[in-house]
């Protein structure tokens, strides 16, 4: 007997959405400018003007309904230079990428905006993202960094709305520059990219990691968890900085909905294939 091509997308389905959590690479993504809604994704091209990141894909598919930062405290925030200072992408003075208009955490590290964030954010560095996690809950991070040299490592500990370190024995994560992929989206001659100190950069991209609550170690209580703590380069405590563009949150659906998706998709390709089969 010929089994249906649904009946074995479905248990690819069921089999995808019951694999453990991990640290996972963000191989793709795609993009939609703010003014035009135009949109563009990984591998066709650069942004053309400010632009939100509206879906990323890991091993576990390709998820949208992403949301951002809502609000931070980086009170260690310094670079190099000793100012805070924000990259963008654009030309000094257009809309939107004034190079000396304000430069705060506030406007560069919430929402979804990908087109600019912070460079050499220092230790303690933290981000409120609403709360509500659950097993399903992916958290997201995508950094700029050079195409040509190694990426960041950074720890990651969980906080409470108050941002309080969550655990008896704080939860904590290592990310390492192994647990990236490849670049998201690339600056191949910097053209374009601007900050407080430069004017253009070559090979630079942006690049992703994405983890579940799963993935940190501790003990206690995780339901007073609402954002994370990024505290620099080098794992927990460790030295340097790390140089976010977006810090977010989206949901994995429970298994139960893909099938229930992919059980309505057959019995529709089921209808469709009868009502042929009388007519003819």
């Amino acid at each position: 007997m010929k089994v249906p091509p649904w009946i074995h997308l479905a248990a690819a389905f069921a089999t995808l959405n019951s694999l453990p959590a991990a640290t996972l690479a963000i191989t793709g993504a795609t993009f939609q400018n703010i003014a035009d809604e135009t949109i563009v994704s990984t591998g066709e091209g650069s942004f053309s003007g400010p632009s939100n990141v509206i879906s990323l894909t890991t091993s576990e598919g390709t998820f949208g309904g992403l949301t951002g930062v809502i609000s931070n405290d980086l009170p260690n925030f310094t670079v190099d230079n000793g100012t805070p200072e924000r990259f963008y992408f654009g030309t000094p003075g257009a809309e939107n990428y004034a190079a000396t208009g304000p430069v705060t955490s506030e406007s560069a590290l919430t929402g979804l905006r990908a087109d600019d964030g912070l460079l050499n954010i220092g230790l303690v560095s933290n981000f409120q993202l609403g709360g509500g996690f659950t097993e399903n809950t992916r958290i997201f991070l995508i950094d700029l960094n050079l195409t040509t040299a190694g990426l960041d490592n950074f720890g990651i500990q969980l906080i409470d709305s108050g941002n309080n370190l969550v655990g008896t024995t704080p939860y904590t994560l290592n990310i390492a520059a192994a647990n990236f992929g490849g670049p998201i989206m690339t600056y191949a001659d910097g053209t374009g990219l601007r900050s407080n100190s430069f004017a253009a950069i070559a090979n630079l991209g942006l690049f992703g990691v994405s983890f579940a609550l799963s993935d940190f170690v501790g003990t206690g209580d995780l339901s007073t968890a609402t954002g994370i703590r990024l505290t620099g380069t080098g794992g927990i405590g460790g030295p340097g900085a790390v140089d976010p563009s977006v810090i977010g949150t989206y949901v994995v659906p429970e298994p139960s909905t893909c099938l229930l998706v992919i059980s309505s998709l057959a019995f529709g390709m089921a209808f469709v294939r009868r009502r042929h089969l009388l007519r003819a």
